[in-house]
């Protein structure tokens, strides 16, 4: 311990671990200054695959919102029902690789073309994508599973559940995530949606019509199309002519301050309305009979309880009766955010 080279040896090591033990808050300001400014790479467009009417369609939407957000992921999931009531170990996905070519026989000749249609819609537009598949009881457990434990699911998006009846609503897919899943949600009603040129957007306020019109304007930008916003005024007062115009600019400026909030201007692709009708269906039905359009995207409305509607009891029945593609949408908010709009919906209608 005496020699020079021993004595070198340890008073180096000394100075080395003294200026890592000073330089360490700095250097971890700076990787975590460098991991704030790169872009995120994490998120994900989450396509339940299962319906073969839909999932092009789906397919569809999802590369053209991928598109216009970088970094965006689109990943499919199919769920595998488990036979017995043995809970899988981990997550809940493919437990081991040599069991995963059994795991994908499990899903059916069907279901592994429809996988393969999907991926090559997705990949022809040069989006970054992969599938996954996950064990589970019911579809909707698998779907509320991998939301949970990912936390990296901007948007979930599905296929409409098709005809709704009362007694059937409450056990339906989609009614129970969109109760339970933590993340934005988007139904799509498919009616055979091509090219999109013209795209309707009733606006009514609140967040989930802001979730609609940001995703409306991103697939409009990206599609080339012209987005229309459309707000109805509804029971218009007797009165005199100008105060009636006056109240639809009113309207028109409120619309207009919503679009510079979200965007910063008004967007050159996106056009504004006013329309005066005895109720919102009846104004957008109105619009729809006399222009024609390939999809209407709606934000969701108050839903007493989604024991009886998804997407609120008047955006669900527009929708049914509107005769192109529809694409409703729900932006996720805290359940006591929730609850409490219920209530205050509720206290409305009693008075």
């Amino acid at each position: 311990f005496t020699d020079w080279r021993a004595l070198l040896f340890g008073g180096g090591l000394l100075a080395l671990l003294t200026a890592g033990y000073l330089l360490r808050p700095a250097l971890e300001r700076f990787a975590a200054g460098r991991v704030r400014a790169a872009p995120a790479v994490h998120d994900r467009i989450l396509l339940p695959v299962a319906n073969p009417n839909t999932a092009l369609g789906l397919a569809r939407l999802a590369t053209t919102l991928a598109e216009r957000i970088p970094g965006t992921v689109v990943s499919t999931l199919s769920v595998v029902s488990r036979p017995g009531p043995r809970r899988p170990s981990g997550n809940g996905h493919a437990p081991a690789a040599g069991n995963r070519p059994v795991l994908i026989d499990r899903l059916g000749q069907r279901q592994q073309a429809l996988l393969r249609q999907v991926a090559e819609e997705v990949q022809g537009h040069n989006v970054p994508y992969y599938g996954e598949v996950r064990v589970a009881s019911r579809v909707a457990e698998g779907i509320i599973q991998e939301v949970a434990e990912s936390g990296n699911v901007r948007l979930l998006l599905m296929g409409w559940p098709g005809p709704m009846e009362l007694g059937t609503l409450r056990e339906n897919p989609v009614a129970e995530v969109l109760a339970e899943a933590r993340c934005d949600v988007a139904v799509f009603l498919n009616r055979d949606i091509g090219s999109m040129r013209r795209i309707l957007m009733p606006f009514g306020g609140g967040v989930h019509s802001r979730l609609a019109l940001r995703l409306a304007s991103q697939l409009a930008e990206e599609a080339r199309a012209q987005l229309v916003v459309l707000r109805c005024l509804c029971d218009p007062p007797a009165g005199a002519g100008d105060s009636r115009t006056e109240e639809m600019h009113d309207e028109l400026l409120l619309v207009r301050e919503e679009l510079e909030a979200l965007f910063g201007r008004v967007p050159p692709h996106v056009s504004m309305r006013v329309a005066r009708s005895e109720s919102v269906p009846e104004g957008v039905l109105q619009e729809l009979a006399e222009e024609r359009y390939d999809l209407v995207v709606m934000g969701a409305a108050v839903a007493s309880t989604l024991q009886t509607d998804l997407f609120g009891s008047m955006t669900d029945s527009i929708a049914e009766q509107i005769p192109c593609s529809v694409l409703l949408v729900r932006h996720h908010e805290p359940v006591v955010v929730n609850w409490v709009r219920r209530r205050v919906k509720q206290a409305i209608v009693t008075q």
